[in-house]
C-alpha cells in the first residue's frame, strides 16, 4: 500500500484522505484515487463536472421551492399581489418641480429575484411593465416595452436628452401610448417632439407638457379626443411663437369629452391672442366629466375670460392662482378678479356651505370653499401669493387682506353659507365689512376667527365682531327679523385683546341677541390677550357669570391667550 493510502481513513467503501488537497473531504467518485494532485487534463474535467453540479443544485433548489406552501398560490393571485406591490412602490409625487411626476417605481422589480417561478410570472404579466418612468436608462425603456406585449403604455420621461433619444422607440408603439408626460425641452430641440405629437396616438388619455419653449401644439381631434388628463405648463414663453384665438382653444377642449383633469399653468397668457376681449362671445362649452381644474395665470386678462366660457360641473375641484406678469402692473389682486361678472356657470360659487380664509404672514391669502357634504367631492381654492416687494406697505397689506370678507360676500352671495373660518395673522377687518357679511349670510351657523392684532393703533377684532352681531339692517323692519345670523350656534375667537371695551361689547351683544329672541349659542370660545394673569382672572369671573346667565345650556370657554390648557365651562339647565 502506498503512502497516500496509508494516510487515508476507510469509511465503508469510501476512502477519505486526511491530507491535502482534500483534508478529510471524500474523494469524488469520478476522480482516480491514485491521482490526488490533478493535472491540466483532470482540471478541465473538474470544471465541467462543477458546472453540471451547479446546475443540478439549482434544479434541486427549484424543485424543493416548488414544494413550499407559497407556491400553491395560483398565478392569478400572485399577479394581483405583484400589482399591489408595484402600486405601493409608485409614490405618485413629483421628483422635481421641473420634471413630470413619477407614475411608477422600478424598485418593485426586486420581487422577480425571489425565485424563478416569480420571475417567470412577472415577466409574462404585461400590466406590471406598462407604467414606465424613464430617467437616463433607455435599455430599461426597451425592456419594459418588450414585456408589455399588446398592453397600453404609460410613460413619464424625466430628462430632456433621454426624452429626445426615446422618441424613435416611442413612435414604434405610438398606437399603444395612453399616457405621455414630457419634461422641459429647449426651443432649439423641440422639432422631434413636435413630429411625435403630430403622430396618431389613438389610445392617448393623458398628456403632460412642461415648458416646451416655442412649440405650437398640433391640436386636432385625433390627438385630444380620448384625453382624460391634460397638463400644459408654460408651454409657450417665446414672444415670437404663434398665438391662437381663444375660440380655437375652446374647440380643442370641447373635443375632449372624456377630460377629467385640466391644468393650465401660465399657458393661456402665452398662447392666446393678446387682443382677446374681456368677453369673447356668449359661447359656453361643457366639460361634463371634469373633476379637477387648476389655473395659474393673469386674473383679469386670461382667467376671467376663460372661466366665462367653461360650464363646470358641481363636483369639480377648482384651484386658481392669479399671477401678474409685471410687478408694477398691479399692486394687489382681489379674490374676485379671476372670475367673470356672470358666474352662473361656476356652480360652487352658488352652492358653497363652508368657506375658510387663511392668511400666512405677509405673503399669502387663500380662500377655500366647499359645497354640501352630501354632494360628494368638489370645491374651490383661490390662492393669492404676493412678495413683500409687491406690497408698498404693511398697512396696505392688512387693509387689502380685510377685503377678503368683501370678496366672500361678492363671490358667494347666492350660497347657503353655514360655516366661516378666518385663520391667519394679518387679516384686518372693519365693522362695515362684518355688517355686510352677517347681513348677506343669515344661514351662518359656525364662525371661527383666529387673528392677531399687530399694530397698536389697529382696531381690535373682538368688539368689532360682537358689535356687528347686533347690527340691524336697514331692510329689516320687524323686531323678529332685525338681527343678523339668527342661526349662529358656534362662535370661536382667538388672539384678540381682553380689554374693557371687549367685555362690554361681548356682554351687550349676548344680552341684546337674547332680548330679541335669538337662540343662545351652543358653543362659545374666547381666547384673549391680557398683560397680567390677575387682571384676566377678574374679567374671567365676570365672563363666567355672564355666560351662566345668557347661555344656560351650552359650552363656554374663556382663556388667556398664553395659556397652554383651555378650561371649559359647562352649564347645565
Amino acid at each position: 500500500m502506498d503512502e497516500s493510502n496509508e494516510a487515508a481513513i476507510m469509511t465503508g467503501s469510501t476512502l477519505i484522505p486526511s491530507f491535502g488537497p482534500l483534508y478529510g473531504l471524500p474523494i469524488p467518485p469520478f476522480f482516480p484515487p491514485d491521482q490526488l494532485l490533478p493535472t491540466k487534463t483532470t482540471q478541465d474535467n473538474i470544471d465541467t463536472r462543477l458546472a453540471a453540479l451547479r446546475l443540478e443544485i439549482l434544479a434541486l433548489n427549484a424543485l424543493r421551492n416548488a414544494t413550499l406552501p407559497i407556491h400553491r398560490l395560483p398565478n392569478e393571485i400572485l399577479i394581483e399581489v405583484f400589482l399591489m406591490v408595484r402600486h405601493d412602490c409608485a409614490a405618485g409625487v413629483a421628483t422635481h418641480e421641473c420634471y413630470p411626476r413619477r407614475i411608477g417605481a422600478s424598485h418593485w422589480v426586486s420581487i422577480t429575484r425571489v425565485c424563478r417561478h416569480w420571475w417567470a410570472v412577472a415577466c409574462s404579466t404585461p400590466q406590471l411593465w406598462r407604467t414606465i418612468d424613464v430617467y437616463r436608462n433607455l435599455k430599461w425603456l426597451s425592456l419594459c416595452i418588450e414585456r408589455t406585449a399588446d398592453a397600453t403604455i404609460q410613460i413619464s420621461l424625466h430628462y430632456d436628452h433621454t426624452a429626445l433619444a426615446a422618441i424613435p422607440t416611442l413612435l414604434t408603439v405610438a398606437n399603444r401610448l395612453s399616457t405621455v408626460l414630457l419634461p422641459e425641452i429647449d426651443e432649439d430641440e423641440f422639432q422631434p417632439v413636435h413630429r411625435f405629437l403630430e403622430h396618431k396616438m389613438p389610445q392617448l388619455e393623458e398628456l403632460g407638457i412642461l415648458h416646451l419653449d416655442g412649440i405650437a401644439m398640433p391640436w386636432s381631434s385625433e390627438v385630444v379626443s380620448r384625453l382624460t388628463s391634460l397638463v400644459l405648463d408654460e408651454c409657450l414663453r417665446d414672444a415670437n411663437a404663434p398665438r391662437i384665438p381663444l375660440a380655437i382653444f375652446l374647440d380643442v377642449l370641447e373635443s375632449c369629452s372624456q377630460l377629467v383633469l385640466l391644468t393650465l399653468r401660465e399657458y393661456l397668457s402665452q398662447i392666446l391672442q393678446q387682443d382677446t376681449p374681456a368677453k369673447t362671445s356668449d359661447r359656453v362649452i361643457s366639460l361634463p366629466k371634469l373633476r379637477s381644474l387648476t389655473l395659474v395665470d393673469h386674473p383679469r386678462r386670461d382667467l376671467a375670460p376663460f372661466l366665462s366660457c367653461i360650464n363646470l360641473p358641481l363636483d369639480v375641484d377648482i384651484t386658481i392662482h392669479p399671477t401678474l406678469n409685471n410687478r408694477g402692473e398691479e399692486t394687489l389682486v382681489a379674490f374676485r378678479s379671476p372670475f367673470p361678472e356672470d358666474r352662473h356657470n361656476i356652480p360652487i360659487l352658488a352652492s358653497a356651505e363652508r368657506v375658510r380664509v387663511t392668511s400666512l404672514m405677509e405673503t399669502e391669502i387663500t380662500i377655500h370653499a366647499w359645497p354640501p357634504a352630501r354632494s360628494g367631492s368638489g370645491g374651490i381654492t383661490v390662492d393669492l401669493v404676493r412678495t413683500m416687494y409687491d406690497i408698498p406697505s404693511f398697512t396696505t397689506w392688512i387693509s387689502f387682506s380685510g377685503e377678503a370678507l368683501t370678496d366672500i360676500v361678492y363671490l358667494f352671495s347666492s350660497s347657503p353659507l353655514t360655516s366661516l373660518d378666518l385663520t391667519g395673522g394679518n387679516l384686518y377687518t372693519s365693522k362695515h365689512q362684518w355688517d355686510l357679511l352677517f347681513t348677506q349670510f343669515p344661514t351662518l351657523e359656525t364662525l371661527n376667527v383666529a387673528l392677531v392684532v399687530y399694530l397698536d393703533n389697529q382696531a381690535d377684532t373682538v368688539p368689532t365682531i360682537f358689535s356687528a352681531l347686533v347690527f340691524v339692517p336697514d331692510t329689516d323692519s320687524s323686531a323678529n327679523s332685525a338681527v343678523v345670523c339668527p342661526r349662529l350656534q358656534e362662535l370661536s375667537i382667538s388672539h384678540g385683546r381682553c380689554t374693557d371695551e371687549t367685555m362690554l361689547e361681548v356682554e351687550a351683544a349676548l344680552r341684546l341677541r337674547a332680548t330679541r329672541g335669538v337662540p343662545a349659542l351652543k358653543k362659545l370660545r374666547l381666547q384673549l390677550v391680557h398683560a397680567s394673569q390677575r387682571g384676566f382672572e377678574a374679567r374671567k369671573a365676570v365672563a363666567e357669570a355672564l355666560f351662566a346667565e345668557v347661555m344656560p345650556v351650552g359650552e363656554a370657554c374663556f382663556v388667556r391667550d398664553d395659556c397652554d390648557v383651555d378650561i371649559p365651562l359647562f352649564h347645565e339647565p
